[in-house]
């Protein structure tokens, strides 16, 4: 097809032509008549050419609606086969939660973990009545499905769950909530994955992370933690008591006896003050040879008996039948206000460690009440 102004400009050179050279033979009234000829058929052009770019252009879009069409097809497919990727890898169950209806339907894997039937009626009161789910986790999941019906788009949780085994596992809750075209939520979807190891790998690790690997006690760091976040909680009445032990003369086992016997030595004493130690309080290893024990309580006075019988304990350590006789000094300080800081506290039981130490080592030495135990 001419492209409409190259066809009007050569109509109009046809036209200019004939009429130039036709015009002596014929009258004015055939002139007349070819001329609104001509003029027709451009308009009949005209209207034709405007009806074929409607044409080329409903095509054109067609062509581009079907491609559309064919990637969406193909994106929704690779969506599907990913989700089931996922969903093996992680054990999940999807789950699809009728809003209006109170009605859901589980995939096939829930058969594996739980005994209830993968369709469930009446889920909401389902959820309020199953006795055997605690009460914080069942608000967790009864706050998800609230939000699911105030429209809120994407949710996680995580809760535990009592499986048809007897256990307990810990589960992880994806849900987005679907609407329909007035912008009303109508559909909770979602998937409900076992994490139960996920959980107990990062409970090892933070446990792993805190404790000081050859004693097994909280190391520096995370006992530090603990003493500054519970100085700030105090409550009243309440005291927080710092207790510091340290080796005697360390150097002297490791020197006469070699290495293996000082590590049994410190792993010994810091069993003894875990097997010993009053209920609430909070050992770590502070150093090489040097330990702290701290207790929240009304009532520190068991901290003088605990310190008795770790001194006459350690002292009592033997390696193969050698006899040792270890010993250790101790140094005591308490704090009752909060707005003591806890380098302040742990600056007046070093204090008093250095006492007992100047008093002859082998003891408790109490800077609150400027005494000295001696064993």
């Amino acid at each position: 097809m001419f492209k409409p102004l190259y066809t009007i400009i050569s109509l109009g050179i046809c036209y200019i032509t004939y009429f130039l050279f036709i015009h002596p033979i014929f009258s004015v009234g055939e002139m007349v008549n070819f001329t609104v000829t001509i003029c027709l058929c451009v308009l009949m052009y005209l209207i034709r050419y405007k009806h074929l770019r409607i044409v080329i252009s409903q095509v054109n879009r067609m062509r581009e609606v079907q491609q559309e069409l064919t990637d969406a097809r193909r994106d929704f497919r690779l969506t599907i086969e990913q989700y089931e990727l996922i969903r093996e890898q992680e054990s999940s169950i999807t789950f699809e939660w009728d809003i209006r209806e109170d009605w859901i339907r589980f995939s096939k894997e829930w058969k594996h973990y739980f005994d209830h039937p993968e369709n469930i009626s009446q889920f909401y009161d389902f959820i309020e009545n199953l006795e055997l789910l605690s009460s914080s986790h069942k608000e967790i999941l009864l706050t998800c499905m609230k939000n699911i019906k105030k429209g809120v788009a994407y949710q996680k949780y995580e809760f535990m769950l009592p499986v048809k085994s007897g256990e307990n596992r810990w589960f992880e809750i994806r849900v987005i909530t679907q609407t329909n075209k007035h912008s009303e939520p109508v559909l909770g979807i979602g998937i409900l994955s076992d994490i139960t190891e996920r959980k107990v790998r990062i409970n090892q690790l933070e446990k792993e992370i805190q404790m000081d690997l050859f004693t097994g006690l909280l190391n520096k760091t995370s006992i530090e933690r603990y003493g500054r976040r519970k100085l700030s909680e105090l409550r009243e009445g309440e005291k927080l008591a710092a207790l510091i032990v340290d080796m005697d003369d360390f150097k002297d086992i490791n020197d006469h006896y070699g290495h293996p016997m000082g590590d049994y030595v410190l792993k010994e004493a810091a069993d003894i003050m875990r097997h010993y130690a009053l209920a609430g309080a909070r050992i770590g290893r502070i150093g090489g040879d040097e330990f702290m024990v701290l207790l929240v309580s009304h009532d520190i006075s068991g901290l003088k008996t605990f310190a008795e019988t770790v001194i006459r304990k350690i002292h009592n350590i033997q390696w193969n039948g050698i006899t040792v006789s270890p010993s250790c000094s101790m140094g005591l300080a308490v704090a009752s206000a909060p707005n003591v800081s806890y380098d302040d506290l742990y600056r007046k039981a070093d204090d008093a460690l250095y006492h007992a130490k100047q008093l002859g080592k082998n003891r408790l030495y109490s800077v609150f009440s400027e005494q000295t135990e001696n064993n």
